[in-house]
């Protein structure tokens, strides 16, 4: 019967359908909707290998263990090897720098190099300089010279009671300087700099009759108090009312003497510092006394320009010093010395000594200070007149 059916056609050879509500049977004896299927034809995962598989028949765990981790990057490893470096040698240059400065603390003063002192020495001692200098009070006249004793070269030994001075100051008003900062230094000589000191000074006003030593006005709540330098103490608001602030620039020629810094010339104000290097000229006793005397009027007319800041007819081609900008104005020019002329006949070099009446901001009607500065002058011949070819402080005066 089944070669039969077999042979008939149209004859399917696919399972019947189940009937209407009746659910096929699934592989294993599941069926949908219906009970988990016997426990002896759920697959089992076996955690032994089987027999004959392999040497030895051990049990393995099913998470595989590795030998050792996974190579590293070569560039991960030196990127971590740099930083690890650089670290210590952040710390290590810390350290010494911190070594080296407690070192300095302690042993704050050393020998000398051959070479004279350092740029950083001349700009420490040439900003407590100027910052004394700028400093003064007519109230306490007997201070100064105190003051000025610190920087002031020493007596001859011939006749120490000889001493030369090295304040410029005319003994009236009322000035505060602080916040002073070395701008350029020049070397002069192995052991002698010409230092830029960028300061800034506030004007006081002043009580009482000027002409005076002392001030009548003085009291507990208006005097200076008794030490007018600023690198000893500092003002309080009652002792010091402060008029008008105003920057102005001061070189300062010091030299290494006798263990200590010294003025070698009278400091002296300057709109910018000195673009080149100063040649250093032997002086001559005599001089050119007849061209000093001929130009001392148009010596006088540019130091004017100079004091203004108006430089327009008065400076030579090429040149880019700037002047005073008001902060004083010429008073008298009370020397004029030229030295010899040399090859070039055109340019000109001489010493002036000038009195600038500096700018009162105190708002008082007594006279305003003046300041003795001392320049070093170079003229040029142009267009058949004298131009400033270059103007400095001076640093062989004292």
């Amino acid at each position: 019967m089944r070669r039969n059916q077999a042979r008939q056609p149209g004859a399917s050879r696919l399972r019947p359908r189940p009937a209407a509500g009746r659910q096929a049977p699934m592989a294993g004896g599941a069926r949908l909707g219906g009970s988990c299927p016997p426990t002896d034809r759920i697959p089992v995962l076996s955690l032994h290998r089987p027999p004959g598989h392999g040497r030895t028949a051990s049990p393995v765990s099913g998470w595989a263990v590795m030998a050792r981790p996974p190579a590293e990057p070569w560039l991960r490893r030196a990127r971590r090897t740099g930083s690890i470096l650089g670290l210590v040698v952040v710390v290590l240059v810390g350290a010494c720098t911190i070594v080296a400065q407690v070192i300095g603390w302690v042993h704050p003063s050393g020998p000398v190099s051959p070479h004279g002192p350092a740029d950083a020495d001349f700009r420490a001692a040439a900003v407590v300089t100027a910052t004394d200098y700028l400093t003064w009070s007519q109230a306490d006249r007997s201070e100064r010279p105190t003051v000025s004793a610190r920087f002031a070269p020493s007596p001859p030994q011939a006749n120490p009671q000889q001493s030369q001075p090295v304040d410029g100051w005319n003994g009236v008003g009322r000035q505060w300087a602080d916040s002073a900062a070395a701008v350029a230094v020049l070397r002069i000589a192995p052991d002698a700099a010409l230092v830029t000191v960028n300061t800034r000074v506030s004007s006081l006003p002043v009580v009482g009759d000027t002409t005076s030593g002392t001030d009548p006005g003085a009291s507990a709540s208006t005097t200076a108090p008794a030490t007018t330098t600023p690198s000893a103490k500092n003002p309080s608001i009652s002792t010091w009312p402060l008029g008008r602030s105003r920057w102005v620039m001061l070189t300062v020629a010091l030299a290494w003497r006798d263990a200590r810094f010294v003025l070698t010339g009278l400091p002296a104000l300057v709109g910018s510092p000195p673009a080149t290097a100063p040649v250093v000229q032997r002086r001559s006793d005599t001089g050119d006394a007849a061209f000093a005397e001929s130009t001392r009027d148009a010596v006088v007319r540019l130091l004017t320009a100079y004091g203004t800041g108006d430089l327009e007819f008065v400076r030579a081609p090429g040149t880019r010093f700037t002047g005073l900008g008001g902060v004083a104005s010429l008073h008298a020019v009370t020397s004029w010395q030229v030295a010899p002329a040399s090859a070039d006949a055109r340019t000109r070099t001489g010493v002036a000594t000038v009195v600038w009446q500096l700018v009162n901001d105190a708002g008082s009607s007594a006279p305003a200070a003046m300041l003795t500065c001392a320049y070093r002058i170079d003229l040029r011949w142009q267009d058949d007149r004298w131009l400033l070819q270059s103007i400095t402080g001076d640093w062989g005066t004292l």
